[in-house]
């Protein structure tokens, strides 16, 4: 089974595909692209828990509850967090993705991203299901290693 330590590395990064297509969105905005980031790492954090039932894992709500501690730690231990992700924040995230189907997340992920706040974002938004399938396929895969 894969270590707490590589699904928090895993979630609290944007190091990934879907977190350099938000960069190349936004290479030009950096203000936005920061939002889009955060919310990016948020958005994983909450999409790991749906993904681990998927593969067959069923951790305990007390292990679920130390990798969210253990993630909004990490937001908020790195020095290097560009993007200003926090605990409260991703609590706040959370509550929000909690229990909706993938086609309101994407909606919600819109809305608190800032994707298609303006003319110049929405050219992205019909981007988002590919952003949210890769991004779900390559959490699962870290789940079965």
């Amino acid at each position: 089974m894969v270590e707490m330590k590589d699904l928090v590395a895993a979630v609290a990064t944007i190091g990934d595909w879907g977190g350099y297509k938000i960069y190349e969105w936004f290479k030009l905005f950096p203000e936005e692209r920061e939002q889009a980031l955060r919310e990016y790492m948020y958005l994983k954090t909450h999409m790991i828990q749906d993904c681990a039932h998927q593969v067959g894992l069923k951790p305990s709500l007390e292990a679920w509850n130390r990798f969210f501690d253990q993630v909004g730690t990490a937001f908020e231990m790195d020095p290097s967090n560009l993007c200003h992700a926090t605990y409260d924040g991703l609590v706040d995230a959370l509550h929000a993705y909690e229990g909706q189907k993938m086609n309101a997340q994407i909606r919600i992920f819109a809305e608190r991203s800032g994707i298609g706040a303006t003319e110049y974002s929405k050219q992205f938004v019909p981007d988002l299901t590919e952003l949210f399938t890769r991004t779900a396929s390559g959490l699962r895969k870290l789940l079965q290693a």
